[in-house]
């Protein structure tokens, strides 16, 4: 017997329905993981505006180091010029492009502070489930996600050269952290403007 337009007309339809079904529970896996969990941003997360350490500041720099300068804020950019030591710029602004997240896994129990006006106000770990760093915002205070939300919150964690004492430490650093600083900047005497990846430089930092 042999099948009309009308029937496989129907058929491809619902095969249509069945795929964007499947295609849409695969979506929700790779968000959630396979124990139904909520998982980090995806990589690279960009923070910006950003200065990433305490006393960092923008405006007039003198370059320490030869320094590229690219057209736009990745590696893979086109070049727009190289500068060298001793170069006058005027930085502009900033961002931070974290690559691996800080990886913290909780040793026990605790409730954290979020320093922060938005939700949420405090953190509930439970030993054994990570916290996941992605900024540094100077003062001791790092920027992390969690499950429960983003949060501002002050180290209580150890790294591998500097411990905590058990009764500070709710958590240790098991894997580092990767970012990228990039800088927006312009060059007075020239015109040149651009991007430039993590610069040494002159008056970057407040404190000297």
């Amino acid at each position: 017997m042999g099948v009309d337009g009308t029937t496989r007309s129907v058929f491809s339809r619902m095969m249509l329905i069945f795929g964007l079904i499947v295609l849409g529970w695969g979506f929700v896996f790779l968000q959630h993981g396979s124990a139904g969990k909520p998982l980090p941003p995806p990589l690279p997360l960009i923070s910006r505006p950003a200065c990433p350490f305490e006393g960092c500041t923008y405006g007039p720099w003198i370059l320490k180091q030869r320094t590229i300068v690219y057209a736009a804020p990745k590696t893979a950019a086109s070049q727009v010029a190289v500068l060298e030591v001793g170069t006058k710029v005027v930085s502009l602004t900033g961002e931070v492009h974290t690559l691996r997240y800080g990886k913290i896994r909780v040793l026990r129990d605790n409730v954290v502070t979020c320093n922060q006006d938005n939700y949420p106000k405090k953190l509930f770990l439970k030993r054994g489930e990570y916290v996941y760093e992605f900024e540094y915002l100077g003062e001791g205070q790092h920027k992390v996600w969690h499950p429960q939300g983003i949060c501002v919150l002050f180290q209580g964690w150890s790294l591998p050269k500097a411990p905590l004492s058990p009764s500070e430490a709710w958590g240790v650093l098991e894997q580092e952290g990767i970012q990228e600083w990039w800088v927006r900047i312009k060059v007075p005497q020239t015109g040149v403007k651009g991007w430039v990846l993590n610069p040494k430089a002159k008056g970057m930092d407040v404190f000297g």
